[in-house]
């Protein structure tokens, strides 16, 4: 089994409290719910499934469509397989799987539930005491250290933690988004914030929309995406300029790319979110902005155009 070692070496631990959050949780999301009573409403269920023991904290919340209709259910099953993915491939750090995906039926949201996190804490109850055999080795072959020590550190072997939300964060004539994120906890300094971010699916045809944008049009949207991200680390007063932002982005050279994570509309403009450590270090979080359509509109892909189309203007359509 291939994994990163490196957090073996750790002799001190900081277990912190991690607060979740993509980009619908760091700014309001706008209002595009429709009526629960809209009959065009995509209908969905919920399961919550949690474990934990002396090594494990585990909590599994996923919203999926209901299979009423034909789009509906192509919606579902692609969420289905992308929750399988990535559940799958849960601490794998070498695109490992550690476990098959769940083949039982598909509409059996609660069945799907119980499977992965069954599934799931087995895989953490193995991988924890592999790594806590591993750690206890490493410090009992420190010189330097007194038997106590040894085993006071032995014994203060952090607990995992893992999180997984799929949730559905908007719901329009036009198009749906699902919120995929997790949070994954394995004993170092601090956990780590992944998913598959906002998923934007066309309500018309089930598809996943997966380009908004030309991507050859990173270099004239440079001043819109310098100016959302100077938005995001500017606080009240303390305006941050173009110098320091780039002082502080890591990145190679002076483009900003577009996000790996693909951006979903509002009515304001589209919102973009950046991972962890995507463009900048941890400690800033996942830098989140709306650019607004005016400036989009010319390179708006087709498939983007068909979901964002009730906010364009005449001349942007």
């Amino acid at each position: 089994m291939k994994r990163n070692n490196v957090h073996f070496f750790a002799i001190f631990f900081v277990l912190g409290i991690f607060m979740l959050f993509s980009c619908n949780n760091s700014q309001s999301v706008s209002p595009e719910f429709m009526n629960e009573s809209d009959e065009n409403l995509l209908k969905t269920e919920t399961i919550h499934e949690q474990d934990s023991n002396a090594m494990v904290y585990l909590t599994l919340d996923v919203e999926l469509p209901l299979a009423e209709s034909d789009i509906a259910t192509q919606i579902r099953q692609q969420l289905c397989d992308m929750l399988a993915k990535r559940l799958t491939h849960v601490a794998s750090f070498e695109n490992e799987q550690f476990f098959s995906p769940y083949q039982g039926d598909m509409n059996d949201t609660h069945a799907l539930g119980v499977y992965y996190r069954e599934k799931l804490m087995s895989l953490f109850n193995h991988l924890t005491k592999e790594e806590a055999a591993q750690r206890a080795d490493y410090i009992m072959e420190n010189e330097e250290m007194t038997d106590g020590e040894r085993m006071e550190l032995i014994d203060e072997f952090p607990a995992w933690e893992y999180s997984y939300t799929l949730k559905k964060t908007a719901d329009t004539l036009n198009y749906v988004v699902f919120d995929s994120y997790d949070y994954i906890y394995m004993g170092g300094a601090h956990g780590g914030v992944g998913g598959d971010g906002c998923l934007t699916f066309n309500k018309e045809d089930g598809r996943l929309v997966e380009k908004f944008l030309d991507p050859h049009s990173v270099k004239d949207l440079q001043p819109q995406l310098i100016a959302g991200l100077l938005s995001y680390y500017s606080d009240g007063a303390n305006k941050m300029t173009k110098m320091e932002l780039f002082e502080r982005l890591q990145i190679d050279g002076n483009i900003i790319p577009f996000p790996q994570f693909a951006p979903y509309p509002t009515k304001e403009g589209l919102v973009f979110t950046y991972q962890q450590y995507e463009i900048a270090c941890y400690a800033d979080g996942m830098p989140c902005f709306v650019i607004p359509y005016d400036a989009l509109a010319p390179y708006l892909t087709d498939e983007a155009r068909k979901v964002c189309q009730p906010y364009l203007t005449a001349s942007e359509k």
